[in-house]
């Protein structure tokens, strides 16, 4: 189980209050004393993850400083945590993984998005969804391969390897979401370094032929017997 730090914590505290908030705040909610939490978000502050503001004056004394979130993505990296935390100690449990993926399908959707007009259209969305999370992502021509690169997760990986089981749910409930007659076959994990590929089974789609392996090969012996003659 991934267990918080405790300035992963306050960061999380933060993102989760919505609006500013004081360091007397976030010492009564996270239990930390003052000076623990002022290094903390000194350190955030540094890393431009939070920002602070003042509070208008309130007669003597300096006024108050309140933090709140800095970055979309903070909040994004904050909920995998907790998904991982309260999830994935159980990750021998399927619908656990599938519930995970839902619910990070919450976050990564834009809000307003309309039900997809096409299979094309519902890739170009998971697309969309998971560049809303962190992900680098490019399409194959046919639509049917997702390639993501640059997983902001990553280094989380190797010690949780289900993490790439919430990433497949994720986009396979983004899918299902799209409306469309297009699911997700499999998800290729690290197909090179730093590279996985999410292959994409269309229904709308079929070629007009496809020649194999054997077909090859047959064409091969006939025109070896032809040079023979």
């Amino acid at each position: 189980m991934v267990e918080l730090s405790s300035k992963e914590n306050l960061l999380r505290l933060i993102g989760e209050h919505g609006t500013t908030i004081s360091i007397r705040e976030l010492c009564d909610v996270s239990g930390l004393h003052p000076n623990t939490v002022r290094t903390h978000l000194d350190s955030l502050l540094a890393a431009g993850e939070i920002e602070r503001e003042q509070a208008p004056s309130q007669g003597r004394g300096r006024p108050l400083w309140l933090y709140r979130s800095a970055v979309a993505k903070v909040s994004a990296y904050e909920l995998l945590a907790q998904i991982l935390a309260s999830q994935l100690g159980h990750a021998d449990e399927p619908a656990l993984t599938a519930k995970a993926g839902k619910r990070w399908a919450d976050m990564a959707e834009t809000p307003g998005i309309a039900p997809a007009e096409d299979c094309d259209d519902a890739v170009d969305q998971v697309a969309h969804s998971l560049r809303n999370v962190g992900f680098a992502v490019s399409l194959n021509p046919m639509r049917d391969e997702v390639t993501i690169t640059e997983c902001p997760y990553a280094s989380l990986v190797a010690e949780h390897p289900k993490i790439c089981d919430v990433h497949a749910a994720l986009i396979s409930e983004l899918l299902t979401r799209s409306g469309q007659p297009i699911r997700s076959a499999r998800l290729d994990v690290w197909a090179k370094p730093g590279v996985c590929v999410a292959h994409l089974n269309r229904t709308d789609r079929s070629p007009t032929r496809t020649i194999t392996h054997a077909d090859i090969a047959e064409i091969a012996v006939e025109r070896t017997d032809d040079e023979k003659h």
